[in-house]
């Protein structure tokens, strides 16, 4: 349902836009993070967790 869809998140890396990226992905959506320049190695810490997770 999602697979061509592209969606813009704030609040990444966050607990509730973790959650919506994980459960979105499974879907086949893609994603344009905005994130705060003090969170930028923790968000690539998370996206490469979600990428391990959902084997991506």
């Amino acid at each position: 349902m999602l697979s061509n869809e592209t969606i813009f998140l704030t609040g990444f890396p966050g607990f509730i836009a973790a959650r919506l990226i994980a459960e979105l992905a499974a879907e086949g959506a893609r994603f344009l993070l905005l994130v705060q320049p003090a969170f930028v190695e923790r968000a690539r810490a998370e996206i490469a967790r979600l990428a391990d997770e959902s084997g991506a």
